[in-house]
């Protein structure tokens, strides 16, 4: 009896990543198919004093941590009383054109203390484009602005600047725009960070696979800045295509930056990336010669306000990639950091260095109130990016709540052949050791065979708790867009209360 309460209160808990078969890689968009910060109030560590934390014996260790004052079986969140909540609201940041046919990769950011228009809030957005299709010479970053009243039910969230181009140089496609703010360093410097193609290795199926070098560049903020008006610093290199045997390094999820537990003065910059080969033509003798690296996940960190990084973690399993990956700070150096995989569902790793090593990965676990409710027991991914935020002592992801066509009967039975569909919010209160959905309906189901509401990005709602701002795309994976469609495709953004 003894030994039972004692593991009862370390809240031990075993995490089985199981087999899974690997899946055909899903081929890209305008070729008939497609592969391819947050100002947070009063922030706090998560519950650190009331919290136990064990790693399991294996060889690649995963740690697991119980809040011991919270109900495990519903996972509570601290937003369920919200007063707003409400349908989401759902509009567009920015649609498709005949001359931009193609936009993905959305990212949204609120630019900390920077208020214009008598005192509203700023957004800003980002995304990769083209005027034809992925991976082109001509596919570059597009920027654009929101200001307004954002706590107002009538705000117009279709009011967005038109977008522009980042006036970056450009030896390829560029790829998976992240911005970040430092708000402890200086709120007022706009990084942004991507990936550049260039060499001799072309792509497989298109001109460019995704990824190549990741660079940054970035532009100091007034109080009433433009579009027009920002000034981007030349890009630097933060790591190389050529680095680990040649391949290609590709960025989606935004860096996260904290204090250090060894230092009480010095931030650490943590990047998530991946090395991708998957559309790389190694029929090439360029290819085959120079790309010689394997996938893998990992984050890049730097000491030093980004003049300097290192690469950390090479994250594998045999069964699947892990790609796409976002990363959270839990407190006391420790950091979770969640996939996208071909295997069903979403997976996790953890460090608890502040990044330098990592566990091995598992999947994501629904909280028991779900799986009451017949959720499964594993949080499911169709193959499709994800995000994950911390907003005070609550981890937040969005995903989309189905696996497959293949493997999901559901959507199948719907006519869904190569569809993506039920953007879902998720919490978790016990450091993501199990999540629970913020509503009983996803805030995108459009359904169609092959209409993609998928690649979310979320942060907090700058000045109303309890809400995110989630953007993604929308787009047809069809072999012919006419031209009645290119407006009902395009980047969009979602208003989730998470009450």
């Amino acid at each position: 009896m003894l030994v039972l309460m004692l593991v009862l209160m370390l809240g031990l808990v075993h995490v089985s990543a199981g087999a899974h078969s690997m899946g055909s890689h899903e081929r890209l968009i305008g070729w008939k198919g497609e592969t391819h910060r947050v100002v947070v109030p009063n922030p706090k560590v998560l519950k650190k004093d009331s919290t136990t934390h064990t790693r399991s014996p294996s060889s690649s260790p995963v740690w697991i941590a119980k809040d011991l004052h919270a109900d495990e079986s519903s996972n509570p969140s601290p937003c369920t009383s919200s007063p707003r909540a409400s349908s989401p609201r759902v509009s567009f940041i920015s649609r498709s054109s005949p001359k931009l046919k193609y936009a993905h990769m959305a990212m949204i950011h609120a630019l900390p203390g920077r208020e214009r228009n008598n005192g509203t809030t700023v957004l800003i957005a980002a995304w990769q484009a083209s005027s034809t299709r992925e991976g082109e010479n001509d596919q570059h970053i597009r920027i654009t602005t929101l200001s307004g009243d954002l706590m107002d039910d009538a705000a117009d969230l279709d009011s967005w600047s038109p977008s522009i181009a980042v006036p970056l140089p450009a030896r390829g496609a560029l790829w998976g725009p992240l911005f970040f703010t430092d708000d402890v360093d200086d709120p007022s410097v706009l990084h942004l960070f991507y990936s550049e193609s260039h060499g001799g290795c072309p792509g497989g199926p298109m001109r460019w696979a995704p990824g190549g070098s990741i660079m940054h560049t970035k532009t100091s903020l007034t109080p009433s800045f433009t579009l027009s008006e920002l000034t981007w610093s030349k890009p630097n290199l933060v790591y190389a295509l050529e680095a680990d045997g040649g391949i290609p390094k590709v960025t989606a999820n935004k860096p996260i930056a904290f204090t250090t537990d060894k230092s009480t003065t010095k931030r650490r910059w943590v990047l998530p990336f991946w090395r991708e080969r998957a559309l790389l033509d190694n029929r090439n003798t360029h290819c085959k010669a120079h790309m010689r690296g394997k996938q893998s996940a990992g984050v890049l960190i730097s000491d030093d306000n980004g003049q300097s990084w290192t690469p950390h973690g090479v994250i594998t399993l045999p069964t699947t990639w892990l790609i796409e990956n976002a990363v959270a700070s839990l407190g006391d150096d420790r950091l979770l950091m969640v996939f996208r995989s071909r295997a069903g569902h979403v997976y996790g790793a953890r460090s608890d260095d502040a990044g330098i090593t990592w566990g091995g990965a598992t999947p994501l676990r629904a909280s028991r109130a779900d799986v009451s409710r017949g959720a499964p027991a594993l949080i499911p991914n169709p193959n499709a990016k994800i995000d994950m935020i911390r907003i005070n002592d609550m981890l937040v992801l969005a995903f989309n709540d189905h696996q497959q066509p293949r493997d999901d009967k559901t959507i199948a039975a719907q006519g869904c052949v190569k569809c993506r569909t039920h953007l879902t919010v998720a919490t978790s209160t016990d450091m993501g050791n199990t999540w629970i959905r913020v509503a009983s309906q996803a805030f995108e189901n459009e359904l169609g065979a092959s209409l993609r509401l998928h690649y979310p990005t979320v942060i907090a709602h700058p000045t109303e708790a309890c809400t995110v701002l989630v953007a993604y795309s929308r787009f047809y994976v069809k072999s012919v867009v006419t031209a009645d469609m290119l407006p009902t495709q395009g980047i969009k953004v979602a208003h989730v209360a998470l009450g």
